[in-house]
């Protein structure tokens, strides 16, 4: 029989909440409030302008506000994920001095970690095998290839959102070991092939949002034993397989759903997911 969808809040998660709230305030003056309300699910003002901008841009380490709102009072320069590892003091201090022997001459270096964001870039470029982090946001990516990664056994974060992205092999992934972090949002990923996450047992989030995924299968996850968040916000999905969604993510907690056509659940899409708090 199908459930209807209800949030399930874990104090932990309301902690994580709290938290975020009030980072976010202390981030913007009053005047933000006023144009909240003309910007669309994912993305967000900039201060007292009339500008949105995608979430993605927030505290990115780019200035992409006119008035630099979007990069202020952030808690690192990696984005909103990482306001979590902030909360669990996760964060550690790095040195700022390149590790790195090959990158390309337009991106930006730092200790493991290579930025090449918004450098119109056609496809993933060549790095040292022993970065940490690359991204590769806001670039012309249109697919990923077979083997695509497989030299970086040391990459825990690796981001691509806002490309073109339409087509990922299915061992594009291949030897990831490490991955910790997969960011896919505002692509053009219409499906996900089955074992395509084979290699990331390591992997803790996988961010999903603003594609045109149509269908979520449950063997489309196979591999993700230390899954702890997918979001699949603002997708064409229309159902979630009948088999527990937890079969192939165990340690699943929070799962983001909204901003698609679903309009019922089935129980045993979740039945086992004992560490599931969101939904």
């Amino acid at each position: 029989m199908p459930l209807v969808i209800a949030p399930i809040m874990h104090p932990l998660c309301i902690l994580i909440y709290i938290y975020l709230t009030d980072v976010i305030e202390s981030s913007t003056d009053s005047s933000l409030y006023s144009g909240a309300d003309v910007c669309p699910l994912g993305q967000f003002p900039c201060g007292n302008l009339s500008v949105c901008l995608p979430q993605l841009y927030h505290c990115n380490g780019v200035q992409d506000c006119a008035n630099g709102a979007d990069e202020e009072n952030c808690v690192d320069n990696s984005g909103w994920p990482h306001l979590f590892d902030a909360f669990m003091k996760k964060n550690v201090e790095e040195s700022k001095e390149c590790m790195l022997d090959v990158f390309p001459d337009v991106c930006f270096c730092e200790a493991g970690r290579v930025n090449c964001n918004k450098k119109g870039l056609l496809s993933v470029p060549a790095v040292s095998s022993n970065i940490t982090a690359l991204e590769l946001n806001s670039n012309q990516i249109t697919a990923l290839q077979p083997d695509q990664f497989i030299r970086y056994r040391h990459l825990e974060r690796l981001h691509l959102e806002d490309n073109r992205i339409k087509r990922i092999s299915k061992q594009a992934f291949s030897g990831l070991y490490s991955l910790r972090r997969l960011f896919l949002s505002q692509n053009r990923i219409t499906s996900l092939k089955a074992g395509i996450f084979g290699d990331l047992s390591n992997l803790e989030w996988l961010i999903l949002d603003e594609n045109r995924i149509t269908s979520m299968r449950q063997k489309s996850f196979e591999g993700l034993k230390s899954l702890f968040f997918l979001s699949l916000l603002n997708n064409s999905l229309e159902s979630i397989p009948k088999k527990s969604v937890c079969l192939e993510m165990p340690r699943l907690n929070w799962l983001e759903l909204e901003g698609n056509r679903i309009s019922s659940l089935w129980v045993s899409s979740f039945q086992n997911c004992t560490t599931l708090t969101v939904l």
